[in-house]
């Protein structure tokens, strides 16, 4: 039986402490709740900080030293310990009734944050677990100096026991205050509920994974939009010698002068006859609508792949910009491993100033099925989404889009 490792050794990852990953962790999760009342943004980061507690199992900690082969299941444990301590934490500022559903919603992407997304029902988390492989002395001094509304707070084999038969009762009450029942839901209301919690599950996954991959996203300022916007211009002269060409290029002026007169809106439709150039025009809007309202991001959104890779060629010809191709067959070029991780975390999270994606993936970022998926979500704000060939979605889909 391996002996217990002091908290204050144990290791996140090979060189890295993890009081140190779980304090990276909650903060990236205050700061991107940073408008949110703090009391939110306690909760969220005391999320942050208990995610990875279940690493300080002394059979992950020989695993992470290379003593064995693999380690147990961490996130169990996490969402338990959070369970616990965000309870105590509600009660104890007089905000469970107010936060009770985010600290139910915190719980299960804490549980799941290596896997699927699974139905919040799901409280596989709640149960014993070997107490005795784990510095709970050490955790409970870890906690107490993170949270002064906490130092109260046992975290000893009986008041963890103790919490395995109380901890039913707490999640009946945040089911109530879901107010899902029959008869008693609005689709609107439960959709802004649902990306809400979804935000909460982003800036979970998003705060682990870059903490153990630091990634640089690429973003789009005014001079590069201006210089995006130019190039877009010159590849339209350049191609004068088109029969259309005089048509295109009259049919984007008009299109542009429209966007000029009336460009208060979130959403637009773009509908051009076949032939006049409506992957540029819409290009050369997505510049526009970055340079004057603020965004620092292309997303273009096809329906098949054949029509995502002459979108990514017009883009790298039109705008002088080499696109993120990401799709169920992209392949990422390179022997370095290291490299490819991070190639990979680009890829998944779009990291990129421009990205052309599916259908399929970019359905994913909005209605995420497992814990990656929402990673996308980390740098899909102040995005110009540009979906093609929309009337492929039928009804259903679009309202639950929209």
């Amino acid at each position: 039986m391996p002996g217990i490792v002091s908290f204050d050794d144990c290791l996140a990852r090979p060189g890295s402490l993890l009081k140190d990953h779980l304090i990276n962790v909650r903060k990236t999760m205050e700061y991107y709740f940073n408008d949110s009342e703090q009391q939110f943004r306690t909760l969220v980061g005391l999320a942050g900080l208990s995610h990875d507690l279940g690493k300080s199992h002394a059979e992950w900690q020989e695993y992470i030293n290379k003593k064995r082969e693999e380690g147990p299941n961490h996130s169990g444990f996490g969402a338990f310990f959070f369970s616990y301590l965000g309870y105590n934490l509600l009660k104890a500022i007089g905000k469970w009734d107010d936060y009770s559903v985010l600290w139910l919603w915190l719980a299960r992407d804490i549980a799941d944050h290596h896997s699927k997304l699974k139905h919040l029902s799901i409280d596989a988390w709640l149960k014993r677990y070997s107490w005795e492989m784990y510095d709970l002395t050490g955790i409970e001094a870890f906690i107490h100096d993170q949270y002064e509304e906490l130092r109260f707070v046992k975290l000893d084999v009986d008041s963890l026991e103790e919490w395995i038969d109380n901890a039913d009762e707490a999640i009946d009450e945040a089911f109530d205050k879901l107010e899902t029942g029959f008869g008693r839901w609005v689709p609107v209301e439960l959709m802004n509920k649902l990306q809400l919690w979804r935000k909460v599950t982003t800036s979970l996954i998003g705060g682990d994974r870059f903490d153990v991959k630091s990634l640089k996203a690429k973003w789009i300022d005014d001079v590069q939009h201006s210089q995006l916007s130019s190039n877009i211009d010159h590849f339209c002269s350049n191609n004068r010698d088109h029969p259309l060409s005089m048509v295109r290029m009259s049919a984007q002026r008009e299109v542009m002068q429209q966007l000029e007169n009336d460009p208060s809106h979130l959403f637009y439709t773009l509908d051009m006859p076949t032939g006049y150039g409506k992957t540029v025009t819409a290009l050369k809007m997505a510049t526009w609508l970055g340079k004057k309202q603020g965004y620092k991001k292309i997303v273009y959104v096809a329906p098949y792949l054949s029509i995502l890779e002459q979108t990514s060629l017009v883009i790298q010809d039109a705008m002088k910009e080499k696109a993120l191709e990401h799709h169920s067959l992209a392949i990422l070029d390179t022997e370095d491993k290291q490299r490819a991780e991070e190639s990979q975390l680009a890829m998944e999270s779009w990291a990129h100033s421009i990205v052309c994606t599916s259908f399929n993936q970019f359905w994913k970022a909005l209605f995420p099925a497992r814990a990656q998926d929402v990673l996308r979500r980390f740098f899909l704000k102040d995005s110009v989404i540009i979906i093609d060939e929309p009337q492929i979605f039928n009804p259903e889909v679009w309202n639950l889009f929209l």
